[in-house]
């Protein structure tokens, strides 16, 4: 059987930004690969001719951002250069560039054209750099992707080419996350701050015609996720976060004169959970036709297509084996970009049966392991795993195993395309995963670990492991390492304090401090400390108690520590201090630091960087678990 090697990276396309043009002809989007001798992504714009079904390249410049403006023109950037952003106009028949101006924005995420010759942007100015200090008077100060941005505002600006003039419509203490425009009114979701920022945001409306700003729901009574319309009313997603804190799925809401009514109750995660690193960019998660919207939900161990309609009717519309990773919907078709079948990334029509409309991942979507499931019962509870096994087996040899261990953890292992599990499989390792407690769709209740990490959630892994022993005697008991990242790299630290099973030990942009997590991170003061139940002031113990630095003393597994400098959701002070304890009580270990590189190292990092770190990872485990 044929191997996956860890350069075939380079090979693979990753799909995103589907976007239907106004008249609904073509279906505009991004294919991204990485060019490993350039060390960088590339972006190309491709159309699908929904007419012909064919599909070609338009662009191929390495596009950040497209939008369409009208049939057959649409708008496109690249890169922002000292503080300005260069939008091209493109006409797509003759592919030329027939207009082109800049824009005094550093960071734009989204552009739409409100009137000849306006347009509403979401963007941010460039940062004013001090060479000798950095201020803060704030928190959070700097954010994961993001860097410092302390006082640094996502906001709302309405750009006039004509006048080449860029008016604020939103304030400037104001962070707005999400924006749509609504015939002539904006919908607006956003949250305003001078020293904290708060949990809680509002849905406000701009009115284009009188310039009139309005707060709809504020009052610190939700965490609203998107905005749309439904049969001429406003309809949101959000979630109070009353029962289930900041985890809570989200429901939708109508509100109208002022009320407020809940007309869902799906306990269903909006979006999709399913994890893999062979993604690059991203688009929408939902979308309205036929008086219904339509949206991706994550269920079970894969994300799938539902809709709803103004009465709180749900309906799967389309399942699938993996996930769908974005979605448009038109007019009378929905477009998907679905990972199925252990595939990698292609776009399917999605009309009550799948069809595949395009074709860029077929050659290695041949290459992949044998994946099985394994069903387990922990604590009256009925879990599924999977082992992955490796590429050539040899009856009455025992191999290496990894327990790979995901983030979130709020997150979900499924049937993906993983290339770091696929490159371990063409190693010669099995490689075993499952979703704990604590993961993602199985709804609230089976989510709900506040204060409980490091307890059920370790004990459903350590059934699975006992379990895939138990099933797999191929696997060598003596030779199983355990691997995860973000709070798998939290339970991979945990777990080698509690036990000792494991030959060995990958922990990435991990958590060893409760303490120091909530001090200096970007989501520590407000997330972390809510799902530990605990802050250095109040129930302070706690922080302590579910640090896996207490127990660093009681660690005998060599273990390699994988961390950004610029990794500011879980910030590199974490993996230096279980590196520095587990070497002042003298257990092999290592410390990997990677400049320039932030926590999604693993998913977007720049492409010799994530080389480096699989071959990182590589030259560890076969340092403890190969013969």
């Amino acid at each position: 059987m044929e191997k996956i090697h860890l350069e075939d990276i380079g090979k693979y396309s990753f799909l995103s930004n589907l976007k239907g043009s106004p008249c609904g002809m073509y279906l505009g989007f991004l294919k991204s690969n990485i060019d490993l001798k350039e060390n960088k992504y590339i972006n190309n714009l491709y159309l699908y001719n929904r007419e012909k079904k064919e599909y070609k390249r338009v662009l191929s410049e390495n596009i950040k951002y497209y939008t369409w403006i009208e049939e057959g023109k649409l708008l496109y950037f690249k890169e922002s250069t000292d503080g300005e952003t260069e939008i091209f106009k493109l006409q797509i028949y003759s592919q030329e560039i027939i207009e082109s101006y800049k824009v005094p924005l550093d960071k734009i995420s989204k552009i739409e054209k409100i009137s000849s010759g306006k347009f509403l942007i979401l963007g941010d100015k460039k940062r004013i750099v001090d060479e000798d200090v950095e201020t803060f008077d704030e928190i959070p100060f700097w954010a994961n992707g993001k860097g410092i941005m302390n006082k640094q505002r996502d906001g709302l600006y309405i750009y006039n080419k004509i006048e080449k003039s860029l008016d604020r419509i939103s304030n400037k203490f104001e962070k707005v996350e999400k924006f749509r425009v609504i015939g002539e009114k904006v919908y607006y979701i956003s949250k305003t701050y001078r020293d904290k920022m708060d949990v809680y945001n509002e849905l406000k409306v701009y009115d284009l015609t009188s310039g009139e700003n309005k707060t709809l729901i504020g009052d610190k009574k939700f965490n609203i996720k998107d905005v749309m319309m439904l049969n001429e009313k406003i309809i949101f997603l959000g979630t109070t976060m009353e029962n289930y804190g900041l985890n809570e799925n989200p429901e939708f809401y109508l509100y109208s004169n002022e009320e407020i009514r809940k007309i869902s109750n799906m306990d269903l995660s909006i979006g999709n959970s399913v994890g893999s690193d062979c993604r690059y960019l991203s688009g929408k998660n939902l979308g309205i036709k036929d008086e219904k919207i339509y949206f991706i939900g994550t269920e079970e161990n894969s994300s799938s297509l539902f809709s709803m309609d103004i009465n709180g009717k749900l309906t799967r519309e389309e399942k699938i084996e993996g996930s769908l990773d974005e979605i448009e919907v038109m007019e009378k078709d929905i477009y998907g970009v679905v990972m199925e079948d252990r595939a990698l990334e292609d776009i399917f029509l999605l009309n009550n049966k799948k069809e595949k409309i395009t074709n860029f991942n077929g050659e290695y979507n041949k290459k992949v392991s044998q994946l099985e499931s394994l069903i387990f019962i922990n604590d009256h509870m009925e879990f599924e795993g999977f082992v992955l096994k490796p590429k050539e087996i040899i009856p009455g040899e025992k191999y290496p195993g990894v327990l790979m261990i995901h983030g979130g953890p709020k997150g979900v292992y499924g049937r993906n395309f993983y290339h770091e599990m696929e490159v371990l499989a063409s190693e010669g390792y099995f490689v075993f995963y499952t979703n704990p407690r604590g993961s993602d769709g199985r709804g609230n209740e089976f989510a709900d670990i506040r204060g409980k990490y490091g307890t059920v959630d370790y004990e459903d892994l350590m059934a699975f492991y006992k379990i895939v022993l138990e099933k797999y005697p191929e696997i060598d008991k003596s030779r199983v390492g355990v691997s995860g990242g973000s709070y798998g790299g939290f339970m991979v630290n945990w777990i080698i304090g509690h036990s000792d099973v494991f030959a060995c030990g990958v922990s990435q942009r991990s958590i060893s401090n409760w303490i120091s997590k909530f001090l200096t991170t970007d989501i520590g003061y407000y997330h972390n400390s809510q799902q530990i139940m605990g802050t250095p002031w109040e129930n302070s113990e706690v922080l302590w108690e579910k640090s896996p630095l207490k127990y660093a003393n009681r660690v005998k597994t060599p273990t390699l520590f994988i961390h950004s400098d610029e990794d500011y959701r879980c910030w590199m002070s974490e993996g230096i201090q279980m590196f520095t304890a587990l070497k002042y009580h003298g257990i092999d270990s290592k410390l990997c630091l990677f400049k320039g590189a932030n926590h999604d190292l693993s998913r977007s990092g720049k492409p010799s960087k994530r080389i480096k770190r699989m071959e990182e990872i590589l030259h560890w485990l076969k340092k403890y678990l190969k013969k």
